[in-house]
């Protein structure tokens, strides 16, 4: 249950921030490197940055520290790893570009509404 008040905790971030196209999908049963995938887009690269500051802090309020983050704003594609999630922050054009949606095409889709 955790998992899931935290899950909502970062789509309320994103969107607070006025993140893209947040989704959210249950990857359970397809890798199993972590159960959910957030995926939101940024409208330029200080927003990517924001939007990964946000995320940082909402969960730091939570008592809750990333396992691991890379990439940059620069890149246009930030990563950050909690373990049972991990929250993918692309700008719009490398989002289109990995279509990383398609990797978890079969996985269920979850209401970031939790």
């Amino acid at each position: 249950m955790l998992e899931e008040k935290l899950i909502k905790v970062v789509c309320d971030a994103l969107d607070e921030k006025q993140a893209e196209d947040i989704r959210v999908f249950d990857v359970k049963k397809t890798t199993s490197m972590t159960d959910y995938c957030i995926v939101a887009s940024s409208m330029s690269s200080p927003h990517l940055k924001a939007l990964e500051q946000s995320v940082m802090r909402a969960t730091r309020d939570e008592g809750v520290h990333c396992y691991k983050h890379s990439g940059n704003s620069d890149g246009g594609w930030i990563i950050v790893d909690y373990i049972d999630f991990v929250v993918h922050i692309f700008s719009a054009e490398q989002r289109l570009y990995y279509s990383i949606e398609e990797l978890w095409a079969n996985c269920p889709e979850v209401s970031n509404d939790l």
